[in-house]
């Protein structure tokens, strides 16, 4: 199959020519042969197509893609590059899953609390921070980030139910914190 042009290439593989021009100049494909001006492709660009089709359906950037196809010397298997670089991509998946869950529990728990106005729910939640201030994690901080995306909705929840009954003690007792702490007293016991 010597000879396919860039437009054969992109109907057998479904990847649009800009793209495949584009992975050229990004060095993950070497530069074809060139008949009159016009780029020629054998079977082995169409392979090396494909595994750069499954590296970025697995994920990986560009910059991951081309360490995979060439930051590694001749020797390497591809099995053992392809482990090594799952191994990171695994590790920033699990952190980005633990990110949405901790988003989707707070969708789903966030401000069930019954308050009638906003500011009433300002006012039970700030001065709740102030009693407990939280710590910014660093930008770099990839495992306290993974720590503080784990909260669960039955945390939050507890952390509500806590509030409700700072609420009480102080006198600012409301419906919702009456709920709450009911709640809490029959799910306990």
């Amino acid at each position: 199959m010597f000879g396919m042009t860039i437009g054969e290439v992109a109907r057998a593989t479904g990847v649009a020519a800009s793209a495949i021009r584009y992975y050229e100049k990004a060095g993950l494909m070497p530069a074809p042969p060139r008949s009159s001006k016009a780029r020629r492709y054998d079977a082995d660009a169409v392979g090396r197509l494909e595994v750069i089709l499954l590296a970025r359906e697995a994920g990986f950037s560009i910059a991951e893609t081309q360490l995979f196809l060439s930051g590694f010397g001749p020797e390497t298997r591809p099995a053992e590059r392809w482990g090594e670089l799952a191994v990171r991509k695994i590790k920033e998946l699990d952190a980005e899953i633990a990110l949405r869950r901790r988003m989707k529990s707070l969708l789903k728990a966030s401000f069930q609390c019954g308050c009638i106005r906003l500011e009433d729910c300002e006012r039970v939640m700030g001065r709740q921070r102030l009693k407990s201030p939280r710590s910014r994690p660093s930008r770099g901080a990839l495992d306290q980030k993974t720590r503080n995306a784990l909260v669960t909705e039955d945390a939050l929840l507890a952390g509500y139910r806590v509030m409700a009954a700072d609420a009480v003690r102080e006198g600012e007792a409301t419906e919702w914190a009456d709920a709450l702490i009911g709640d809490a007293t029959r799910s306990d016991g």
